[in-house]
């Protein structure tokens, strides 16, 4: 066997520098990891607050935070550590009420890693808002809580008063919009509105996109940080399960719409001269503003404005007032005089004008009238009386009812009425009398029926 020789490996230089390369390192490490060689570092890690919360309160910011987090320890201990080996949270028992809550920043260990302590967070706490997540608010067109709006000129040379009538398109699904965000933000939206900004010169219908905004109950703008708007994928009545879509904008119809101030006119008959129907008819309205497109407008504006005639013949001072009652299509709206309007549930609409009787110094008068049995002798003139045939007069008085101003009316006898009966048609024995007056400051009453005398229409005997 062979004798290794210590003076030999001695002389030996390199194995000599590996030695002493191992002697310095083992001397280093000891020192290091000594009690006396107690050093800090910063380690730097971040903090997500997707998710955080206290019962129903959740912080609505989503951000990251850089964390720098103080350890201390053996050199040796902490120079290894890295972020995983520290877990960085939120104290979310500080989360108490909604609004900006302070938050403190905490950090501890997130392995088995030892021979450390943390001894600081920087920052050690942050403001965050919190509230309550609101999953799901749904604000339907058919209430009015999602509308339209869009600002318009009328396109040059067009002279008519005429709107624009804003409305989401039927392409919303279950004309549903639904909003998600926090209770403080949601609480305050009364509707939401698709706006179109730019001002758009109109003369028929057309088509836009509106950017969804949100409004109070004053209608002022509300700026929501955390809302975002969505809609369904699909009618929510034909599949509830449908899907819900991120949604800004809306498509919005745009109608120009005439309005057109329609004044009520009526035909007077058998009127007296001296009578000023001014004085006795008021309307109520007078007129109605009626809003609709042009052509159906066209259409129905004439039938609006014509109200049934006035009879004289069968009116009397009994008749206080009279409604006519309009029926407008859907799709013409009138504006204002709502007491007189009802809209139906088919969209049709039902205007009630009234007439309104003023008999203030009128009064009425009946008469008996004797018109006799001989044709030759009586208040009323026949005409063209047949000569072949013999005629005898059935009706001998006619009770006439006269109405008039009250003067004039006071002042007739039965000898102020007179009537012309035209006997052409000689096969038929009945006859209708018109008694007239000959004053023109009263009329004859007719009622229904008028007046009727009977006559006996007989061939001669051979």
């Amino acid at each position: 066997m062979k004798r290794i020789s210590v003076s030999r490996l001695l002389r030996n230089d390199r194995l000599m520098m590996i030695c002493s390369l191992l002697l310095a390192v083992t001397v280093w490490y000891f020192v290091i990891s000594g009690s006396s060689n107690i050093s800090t570092r910063t380690i730097t890690c971040t903090l997500n607050t997707v998710g955080v919360g206290n019962g129903t309160l959740q912080v609505i910011e989503e951000k990251s935070i850089t964390v720098d987090v103080v350890v201390e320890g053996a050199w040796s201990d902490i120079l290894q550590l890295t972020q995983e080996d520290i877990r960085v949270q939120l104290n979310t028992a500080d989360i108490q009420n909604a609004g900006n809550c302070r938050v403190n920043v905490v950090a501890s260990r997130n392995s088995q890693k030892g021979g450390y302590e943390i001894l600081s967070t920087s920052p050690s706490f942050t403001t965050l808002f919190c509230d309550e997540w609101v999953e799901g608010q749904e604000f339907t067109a058919a209430t009015g809580a999602v509308t339209a709006e869009a600002p318009f000129v009328s396109a040059e040379g067009d002279e008519r008063d005429i709107h624009a009538v804003t409305v989401v398109q039927d392409n919303l699904p279950g004309g549903v919009l639904i909003v998600q965000g926090p209770h403080s933000e949601v609480s305050r939206i009364d509707r939401l509105v698709a706006s179109v900004d730019s001002e758009i010169a109109l003369s028929e219908k057309h088509s836009f996109q509106g950017n969804v905004v949100a409004r109070d109950s004053d209608n002022a703008p509300l700026n929501l940080q955390y809302c975002k708007f969505l809609r369904y994928a699909e009618d929510p009545a034909v599949n509830p399960n449908a899907a819900l879509m991120d949604i800004t904008a809306l498509d919005v119809e745009v109608t120009v719409k005439e309005r057109r101030e329609i004044p009520f006119t009526y035909e007077v008959l058998n009127a007296p001269a001296g009578i000023n129907i001014a004085d006795v008819i008021t309307l109520e309205p007078t007129s109605v503003i009626v809003e609709g497109e042009q052509e159906l407008l066209n259409e129905y504006a004439e039938r609006i404005a014509v109200l049934k005639a006035v009879d004289f013949d069968s009116l009397s001072t009994s008749e206080k007032a009279v409604s006519d009652l309009l029926e407008l299509p859907a799709g013409l709206t009138v504006i204002g005089n709502d007491k007189h309007v009802t809209v139906r549930e088919d969209g049709t609409t039902l205007l009630d004008v009234g007439k309104k009787f003023d008999w203030s110094g009128y009064t009425r008068r009946t008469f008996t009238w004797n018109i006799g049995t001989d044709m030759t002798n009586t208040p009323i003139q026949f005409q063209n009386v047949p000569v072949d045939k013999t005629v005898t007069m059935l009706t001998s008085e006619l009770q006439v009812t006269v109405f008039g101003k009250r003067a004039a009316v006071e002042a007739l006898s039965v000898a102020d009425l007179s009537a012309t009966v035209d006997m052409s048609n000689s096969s038929l024995g009945t006859y209708a009398v018109r008694p007239v007056l000959n004053t023109d400051e009263a009329w004859v009453y007719y009622g229904s029926s008028g007046y009727t005398v009977y006559l006996s229409i007989e061939q001669p005997a051979a």
